[in-house]
């Protein structure tokens, strides 16, 4: 399943590099080390010179991937919709980041593109009980151990060209008697509570964004300003 209501657009090579490099808190000189280039090769690519063989290797070696996953087609987070709303997600490929996630929700919303494979299906089985069960542990040895599964899981998703990405967000949630009929509902309770959102892409696509107000349930809402809106062009009769 995938959120996104507008066709994808594709990462150049170059954009590709400069969001792994970000996401790895690389400057170019940093990446520039661990692939055992020039700074100048490496500003060139981020440019959107398209590199030689060898340097896509070289690249794609210093992020642990193969060429075949650095140029692979992917959805850039620029790629905004005309109009609605979004939460922009990040690649999650740290076993520690995930936990690190997953310990500050309070609930889940999880969803991914099209799975025809049953080994995917129960790799993604994990990643979702993983994700649901949010007791962290509190001792640093139990919680290392924790974090070591969680890379494990990602590396075996990866291995078969699933990609996962996430983000958090803060939203309300309404306790709504509705039993005397429409009209006459009473409010209960209110309470906030941090949701998880957690997107599984196929073929190396990596979700860069997902609608989390079209999933949310009746009584819920959310102001979180992580959330990107886009309001519909008004008509020439409108703006005139």
């Amino acid at each position: 399943m995938q959120d996104e209501r507008t066709e994808p657009m594709p990462l150049t090579i170059g954009d590709r590099v400069k969001q792994l490099r970000k996401y790895h808190g690389l400057t170019q000189e940093d990446l520039a080390a661990k692939s055992g280039l020039g700074v100048a090769t490496i500003q060139r690519v981020e440019r959107g010179e398209h590199p030689a063989a060898a340097t896509i290797a070289s690249i794609a070696s210093a992020f642990d991937l193969s060429p075949t996953a650095l140029t692979s087609l992917s959805m850039a987070a620029a790629a905004d919709p005309a109009f609605g709303s979004y939460l922009p997600l990040t690649e999650i490929t740290s076993g520690k980041a995930l936990i690190d996630l997953v310990a500050s929700a309070s609930a889940i919303d999880f969803a991914y593109m099209e799975i025809g494979d049953e080994t995917a299906a129960d790799l993604m089985e994990k990643l979702y009980r993983l994700c649901q069960d949010r007791e962290v542990p509190s001792n640093p040895a139990d919680r290392i151990r924790l974090d070591i599964k969680a890379t494990s899981l990602l590396g075996d998703l990866k291995a078969i060209n699933l990609t996962v990405a996430g983000a958090t967000y803060e939203r309300r949630c309404y306790e709504v008697d509705e039993s005397d009929g429409p009209g006459l509902s009473m409010l209960l309770a209110t309470w906030e509570e941090t949701c998880l959102v957690i997107r599984v892409g196929t073929r190396g696509v990596i979700v860069g964004r997902a609608d989390v107000e079209e999933r949310m349930e009746k009584w819920t809402s959310t102001n979180d300003p992580k959330i990107v809106r886009h309001n519909p062009p008004q008509s020439e009769e409108m703006s005139s």
